[in-house]
C-alpha cells in the first residue's frame, strides 16, 4: 500500500552546527500520534524504515514541507541519517543563499525549534481492537523545520532532559 506524502512533527532545543557547520537532530520517532483515521505509530526497527533516499545527498532540507513553491523553499541538504534509539536522526547542511541563512540565524537562535520528516507510508498493520495502525514500512523523503510540532517526543522534550542538539561525534536520539 502506498499512499500520499505524510508529515510528522517534533520540537528541538537550541541547536548549534558541528565542526563542518552541519546540524544534527532527531526527526522521527515511535511516539502515537492522532491522525483523522486513527492513531500512527511509526516502527524504527530495522527494515521497518527506508533511508536510501536521505542518504543519497539529494533529500532536501525545506520550510514547512512546503514542496509546492518550486526551489526557494529548499533550507539546504539532508547529508546523512540513521537510525538509533528508535529514532531517525539526521545531519543536515543549509544553504548559503540569503533567505536560508535568516532560518539558521533563528535556528541557531533557539527561535525556531519545531522538526518535522515527510514520509510515504508503503505498509500498515492494523490493530482491530484498538484505532492504532503500525506503520511498517515507509521512506523518509525530506525533513522540515516547522512551526508548530505534532509529535513533542521527539526533539523539544528530548532535548530539553539532555541540554540540546549535539555535535557530531556525541549522542543523541530522537
Amino acid at each position: 500500500m502506498t499512499t500520499n506524502l505524510t508529515k510528522r512533527d517534533g520540537r528541538v532545543g537550541r541547536m548549534r552546527a558541528t565542526e563542518r557547520g552541519t546540524y544534527v537532530f532527531p526527526v522521527t520517532s515511535e511516539a502515537p500520534y492522532r491522525r483523522y483515521d486513527g492513531i500512527e505509530i511509526l516502527d524504527h526497527s530495522e527494515g521497518a524504515v527506508d533511508l536510501t533516499f536521505m542518504n543519497s545527498g539529494s533529500a532536501p532540507l525545506l520550510d514547512s514541507h512546503n514542496r509546492y513553491d518550486g526551489l526557494a523553499a529548499q533550507l539546504g541538504v539532508v547529508e546523512r541519517a540513521w537510525l538509533e534509539n528508535k529514532r531517525v536522526y539526521v545531519e543536515v547542511r543549509f544553504s548559503n543563499r540569503a533567505a536560508a541563512q535568516e532560518i539558521k540565524r533563528d535556528v541557531d537562535e533557539g527561535i525556531i525549534s519545531n522538526v518535522s520528516g515527510g514520509y510515504t507510508i508503503h505498509e500498515v498493520v492494523l490493530n482491530e481492537d484498538t484505532e492504532e495502525y503500525r506503520v511498517t514500512k515507509w521512506t523518509l523523503k525530506e525533513a522540515s523545520f516547522v512551526s508548530i510540532p505534532a509529535d513533542e517526543t521527539v526533539g523539544g522534550s528530548f532535548f530539553q532532559q539532555t541540554g540540546g542538539c549535539y555535535a557530531q561525534g556525541q549522542s543523541d536520539a530522537l
